[in-house]
């Protein structure tokens, strides 16, 4: 999402990531390939290019680094990152937060018995 570069690092992450979130459940549900692969190529990208302290405190795509953890280790890193950056100011993560994690986590039990996850 080239045109939230202007918006900030953090606004420009969050566009990124919530994009990603939703591209994966995508994936997910058509039981695409073609799709899962894309989100695959973002996370990439993310890995290489962004921190994951660059974003606001809210574990978006958290899913999909999990995911993609299966055979990028350093994803499984983001991921926990993401995680422990949404509950590292209060203890837990704020309501939003707590529900990005709960669609997160129904998004993997989908995935667990899809031959998709693979893709990732």
């Amino acid at each position: 999402m080239p045109e939230a570069r202007e918006e900030g690092i953090e606004a420009w992450t969050e566009a990124e990531l919530s994009a990603l979130h939703a591209l994966t459940h995508i994936a997910i549900r058509n039981r695409s390939e073609v799709i899962a692969a894309r989100c695959a190529s973002a996370i990439r990208w993310h890995l290489s290019e962004i921190q994951p302290d660059n974003g606001t405190n809210r574990p978006w795509a958290v899913h999909a680094f999990v995911l993609a953890g299966q055979r990028l280790p350093e994803a499984l890193m983001h991921a926990r990152t993401l995680v422990h950056n949404a509950i590292v100011e209060r203890g837990r993560p704020e309501r939003f937060g707590a529900l990005l994690l709960l669609d997160a986590s129904d998004a993997l039990a989908d995935a667990g018995a899809l031959e998709v996850a693979h893709a990732f």
